[in-house]
């Protein structure tokens, strides 16, 4: 059960993360009913996983990678400094080299997240922010 303490690894950091912003940032969570309050800027996260890869021929070993796509979502016309800030936080809280441990998983940062182009959706602009990890699981 390799997926699910991927999943809190990086859930429980953004959580702490989300939380420590001032005002503190709502999370939409994957696969959760969440109703954005009118006005208010909140995060939408989504874990996708990638291809599993077996980097050792014979070997029990799995190594599990993916991103952590964390969607900035403010109001438009509130202009892009707020939400722009907050990815440079989110960018250096899972920056290159951040290693979290969940239940003896590791799961490491091996590159800096990627903010990339604003888009608009309804009455919402959406700053999305994407954070790679991998897991090496020796216990397959």
């Amino acid at each position: 059960m390799t997926q699910p303490r991927i999943r809190e690894a990086l859930e429980t950091r953004l959580n702490t993360w989300a939380a420590a912003q001032s005002p503190a940032v709502p999370v939409a969570w994957q696969n959760v009913a969440y109703t954005p309050t009118t006005g208010t800027r909140y995060v939408r996260a989504s874990l996708l996983s990638g291809e599993t890869q077996n980097p050792i021929y014979g070997a029990l070993h799995r190594r599990l990678i993916g991103m952590l796509q964390v969607d900035i979502v403010a109001p438009t016309g509130t202009g892009m400094a707020a939400s722009e800030a907050l990815a440079e936080s989110l960018c250096t809280e899972f920056k290159r080299g951040t290693t979290l441990t969940q239940d003896g998983l590791t799961v490491v940062m091996d590159f800096s997240p990627s903010i990339g182009p604003a888009m608009i959706e309804g009455g919402w602009v959406m700053l999305p922010v994407s954070i790679r990890y991998r897991a090496d699981d020796f216990a397959a």
